[in-house]
């Protein structure tokens, strides 16, 4: 009958993330998969990613990008072999991550069968083991982890960590050697695809407590095994980083708590302990994006913070009152502070204010006090059913509904914006989907309106907090809208924050091209004025030389900025053309053909400088040879066009 009852909790699983598997790539599965160097080589790449930092593959050896030193290669190796069999595929990905998560609630049901021994006379639906892992199956929390296909490393951290802790518990009661090999073997393994599996290190020896009656020291040399598994894996992660220059990356963005003050960081993270519990019991609404400034910075002033505190330390008292006694509510208490704290910011910092992926362990807890609260105090069956039932199925309706945010980019990035309004991160993201909105859009009235909107969500980015990114794209967003001289401001921003990026001046050359097309000369002059200053090239001067002669009539600052470039590159043959044109419109002949003959000279290949020698010729009167010039560059544009 259990195991008409684990297939019946598959099932259960299966079915209410099916529907991710006609969704594509949303968030950070492109960092462990499309653009993983180490992913989409296959199974030729598994080498490197159990000896590289777990962001190596994205970012190369870039010091900045994989500051925090992340060693997760399992959940790494599953995407390789994948890719390997399957190229890119969402639907495959999701598929596993469907198949793994429903093996953690099977894994999670066997467990609480050894710890919950069920009578005979008790149905199978009214048991604590049953119930329990029904609401862990359905519990909308779990979304961001089993949706996102990045979050396999939580569910294989969890999935191995349960085979230990039933393994352990086999060795516990038999002393079997292969039991414990299981089980060293498989918290590993479980460390091996996310750290976040470490709390479970102080949860084996609480299971023995708590639901053995064998005496602490016994406890305490089969928990042994055990943390020597997790010297292993300390051992090999060492191993692996040992290469890598781990750097702190000091931005609000990778660390919320950079500018708090005074208690503001104990007292924002006591806030957000009470917005943990308030999801577990009620989880509604949801998000993936927790940065700044979703939550705000607070004090010990705020009353959340004041009802935190009095809540946790409560919980607390429960905790250590109930040791003795062997309390559920103890244990209980005992699996959420040791899964969690990991992740809680006391500690340190975890890059964001909170996630919901870090309540994917801990909400063991929650669910394995809720079913056994409904056993003990619900007397009457059919109201235990009914409300068991309930809660079963809004769990399961909403986390059926919440996958469909995680459909892809866009999507995601659209739904969750209406929660996370204050979020820096959140609004960017917004504005890059309707940003891409426009691009594909043919539309001319409804790309307006997206690129509207999309400034909307950016300059709301950078309002709340001033990123590059943010920057960098409201800049692009007023260039594609010809407000250059707002998308230059932007761009000359971005340029403090990271000086010649090649990005950004891109994006300036471009600003100065179209305004200059468009007859806006100030702005044109003062994006190649901010391209030289920041890495001269001729280019930019001799487009600059253009403006002031051409466009402005101004030769004398024309005929300086072009001297200006030749004394950085006095053989660039661009910049002694386009002098020579100064100098032909300024009457001075003869050295305009001194400098068309010097270009001629150095790139005998290009006609521009042969066409505009044979105009001063013909000014002077010299036809033949002004015919024969203007016949030698009909030659060359000839053989360019044959080239083509």
């Amino acid at each position: 009958m259990m195991r008409s009852h684990a297939v019946l909790l598959l099932a259960l699983a299966v079915v209410i993330y099916g529907n991710t598997l006609w969704f594509g790539y949303a968030l950070d599965d492109p960092v462990v998969i499309t653009d993983n160097q180490f992913t989409v080589r296959g199974l030729s790449g598994l080498k490197d990613i159990f000896t590289h930092d777990s962001m190596v593959g994205l970012f190369g050896n870039d010091e900045r990008a994989v500051a925090g030193g992340r060693y997760r290669p399992l959940a790494l190796a599953t995407h390789a072999v994948e890719y390997q069999l399957f190229g890119a595929s969402p639907a495959v990905s999701h598929l596993v991550n469907v198949l793994c998560y429903g093996a953690t609630v099977v894994a999670l049901y066997l467990l609480l069968k050894r710890l919950f021994p069920t009578a005979e006379a008790t149905a199978w639906y009214r048991s604590v083991p049953f119930l329990a892992t029904a609401f862990f199956a359905v519990h909308p929390l779990h979304t961001e982890v089993v949706a996102n296909i990045k979050g396999r490393d939580e569910i294989l951290s969890f999935l191995f960590g349960l085979g230990a802790l039933l393994s352990w518990l086999n060795y516990l009661d038999s002393q079997s050697r292969s039991a414990i090999i299981g089980a060293s073997a498989c918290f590993i393994l479980a460390l091996l695809s996310k750290e976040s599996a470490i709390g479970l290190l102080a949860v084996a020896p609480a299971i023995g407590w708590y639901f053995t009656r064998k005496r602490p020291p016994t406890i305490l040399r089969a928990w042994l095994p055990l943390f020597t598994a997790a010297g292993v894996y300390v051992v090999l992660r060492s191993i692996a980083l040992s290469s890598a220059r781990i750097v702190a990356v000091q931005t609000v963005m990778n660390d919320p708590f950079l500018h708090a003050g005074g208690g503001q960081r104990l007292a924002t993270v006591l806030l957000t302990w009470l917005l943990y519990l308030k999801l577990l019991i009620f989880p509604h609404p949801l998000t993936h994006d927790y940065y700044p400034y979703h939550i705000q910075l607070v004090d010990f002033s705020n009353p959340a913070v004041i009802l935190s505190l009095a809540v946790h330390a409560a919980l607390v008292v429960l905790l250590i009152m109930g040791i003795r006694s062997r309390t559920i509510l103890s244990f209980c208490l005992v699996w959420y502070v040791a899964t969690f704290v990991i992740s809680s910011n006391l500690f340190f910092s975890i890059g964001a204010f909170m996630g919901e992926r870090f309540m994917y362990i801990p909400s063991v807890a929650f669910c394995l006090l809720l079913a056994w609260a409904l056993v003990r105090r619900v007397s009457h069956r059919t109201a235990l059913v009914a409300v068991s039932a309930l809660v079963i199925l809004a769990g399961s309706a909403q986390t059926f509904a919440r996958n469909f945010a995680w459909k892809d980019d866009s999507t995601l990035a659209l739904t969750d914006v209406q929660t996370s309004r204050g979020s820096a991160r959140a609004q960017l993201k917004a504005g890059l989907a309707y940003l891409d909105m426009a691009e594909k859009d043919a539309d001319t009235r409804r790309r307006k309106e997206h690129l509207a909107t999309a400034i909307d969500h950016l300059r709301e980015s950078v309002r709340i907090v001033a990123t590059f990114a943010g920057i960098t794209w409201l800049g692009f967003a007023y260039a594609q809208i010809g407000r250059y001289a707002d998308a230059l401001e932007l761009y000359e921003a971005a340029l403090r924050l990271k000086p010649a990026e090649s990005d950004i001046m891109n994006n300036v050359e471009f600003v100065a091209q179209h305004a200059t097309e468009t007859g806006n000369s100030d702005v044109a002059i003062k994006a190649y004025g901010t391209l030289i200053a920041q890495k001269p090239r001729a280019a930019w001067y001799a487009a600059l030389g253009m403006i002031y002669g051409r466009d402005l009539g101004d030769l004398a600052k024309a005929e300086e900025t072009l001297v200006q470039g030749l004394s950085n590159e006095p053989d660039d043959a661009s910049l002694i053309n386009r002098l020579g044109i100064i100098y032909a419109m300024s009457g001075r002949t003869t050295d305009a053909l001194e400098r068309f003959e010097r270009a001629i000279a150095l790139d005998p290949t290009n006609s521009e400088p042969y066409r505009n020698e044979a105009m001063a010729l013909h000014q002077l009167g010299r036809v033949a040879e002004a015919e024969s010039l203007e016949r030698k560059a009909a030659q060359l544009d000839e053989a360019v066009d044959r080239s083509r």
